[in-house]
Parts: structure tokens; sequence; C-alpha cells
């Protein structure tokens, strides 16, 4: 049970991570942000509608998945962790 606690606490931190990541690229994005496509190293410059789109996209997918579909708590009666 220890390690499936300690595998769900290191899931949490990876998720905020990547969240806070995802939140500050998005608030980033602007007109003429430049991405650069990681398999092939292609730059492509955002127009303001492109920026718009774009950062509203990323929203919309960190909106579904900001939040984690568990969470773990402490069971106060034998102080055994508890997952729900």
């Amino acid at each position: 049970m220890e390690d499936i606690v300690e595998f769900l606490e290191q899931l949490q931190d990876w998720h905020l991570h990547k969240i806070e990541n995802l939140s500050a690229v998005i608030e980033s994005i602007k007109d003429g942000v430049i991405l650069k496509i990681a398999e092939d190293g292609e730059q492509v410059e955002l127009n303001a509608e492109q920026a718009f789109w774009f950062k509203n996209g990323l929203a919309l997918g960190l909106s579904e998945f900001e939040k984690l579909p568990f969470t773990l708590t402490k069971n106060t009666e034998d102080d055994n962790q508890e997952i729900e």
C-alpha cells in the first residue's frame, strides 16, 4: 500500500508541474509568438487570430485535465493513508 501511495503522490507532483507549465505557456501566447515544432524544428509565427485560437484550445485542454480524478487523504482512525 505504501508503494501505491508514494506513486500517487509522485503523480500528483508531476501533474501539478505540468499544469503550471501549461498555464505559463497559455499566459505567454500573443500575436507574433513563434512556435517551434519539436519533431523537425520548423518554426511557425502566429498572427493574432491564430494566437487567439491556439491559446483558447490550450485553455480548453487545461480545463479538462486541471483536476486529477482522485485525492489522497489521511485516515484519522489508524493513521494510514486512504485513497478516495
